[in-house]
């Protein structure tokens, strides 16, 4: 039943754009998958990913740390969403060396691969951000971690739920991210499957909501009487991999002699009776 529930949360938060704004660091399986070098030579990452979190009946006060002057606390059910961001990653630094970059018929990755990375972001509307982070593999376990430093200009919300482009906030915010993986390869057909969780860093940003004559401050589109808020906490996630990549020597036909990965991958939050968030992101990820 809480799987279903949680299933339903997320659709129904999909469905709108209009939730507040959800702020969270990437996830490393992309890295991962550079630090293994299991596809040789692949040193750059291209991600777009949607994220969408929020409590069904849930009480979040006593984790409201910003708001107006005296702080006002929480008492409505609150949602977020990532709906649309970018990644990037242009710098990368991984070792071991990789001493045949064009493949190998054998080739099964670095045993203890590991690599440092710098990854640009930009979720809209208007959202950049950097996060270095670093990964190591000790055989056919990896442990990665990774900070986000972002900034924003967040807006806010009409009586009628719509985005109110005159209500805004600028908002300075970091997010963390700890975690753990495996992955197995089918090195022969150059395919994948993973498996990762750990614990995330998230904030949800609302720059409040515009006064109505014809509404009350604090309808259900209004929470928290239609000010700003801005709530930060810790969730622990798990999330599933699925993995292409290719490995084996190039045909000598071919122009290029470069190896490509790409993945797809699905994490959701873990609920609790005393963490009552629950969240569901989708990445895509290509590795060049």
């Amino acid at each position: 039943m809480r799987v279903l529930r949680s299933i339903r949360i997320a659709l129904l938060l999909a469905a709108s754009v209009f939730a507040d704004d959800l702020i969270m660091a990437p996830l490393f399986t992309p890295q991962a998958l550079i630090a293994k070098q299991i596809a040789p030579g692949t040193s750059k990452i291209f991600s777009i990913s949607s994220t969408f979190g929020g409590c069904d009946s849930c009480n979040v006060s006593g984790r409201t740390v910003q708001n107006t002057d005296p702080p006002v606390l929480v008492d409505d059910d609150i949602s977020g969403s990532s709906y649309f961001r970018m990644d990037i990653t242009p710098v990368s630094y991984t070792w071991p060396s990789t001493a045949n970059p064009e493949g190998a018929e054998n080739w099964s990755g670095h045993t203890f691969g590991g690599g440092f990375f710098l990854n640009f972001h930009y979720a809209l509307p208007i959202e950049a951000g950097v996060a270095p982070s670093v990964v190591q593999w000790f055989g056919p376990i990896y442990v990665g971690a990774s900070y986000e430093l972002s900034f924003g200009r967040y807006y806010g919300k009409d009586s009628d739920g719509d985005t109110d482009f005159d209500k805004t906030r600028h908002l300075f915010t970091g997010a963390a991210n700890f975690g753990t993986g495996s992955m197995v390869f089918m090195k022969h057909h150059g395919l994948g499957f993973g498996l990762h969780g750990g614990l995330r860093q998230f904030h949800i940003v609302s720059a409040g909501c515009s006064d109505s004559e014809s509404d009350v401050v604090g309808a259900p589109e209004c929470t928290a009487d239609g000010k700003q808020y801005h709530i930060q906490d810790w969730v622990f996630y798990y999330g599933i991999d699925f993995i292409g990549y290719t490995s084996l020597p190039l045909l000598k036909e071919t122009n290029s002699k470069g190896h490509a990965a790409y993945s797809f991958t699905i994490e959701s939050g873990i609920r609790t009776d005393d963490q009552r968030l629950m969240y569901w992101s989708l990445q895509w990820s290509i590795m060049l």
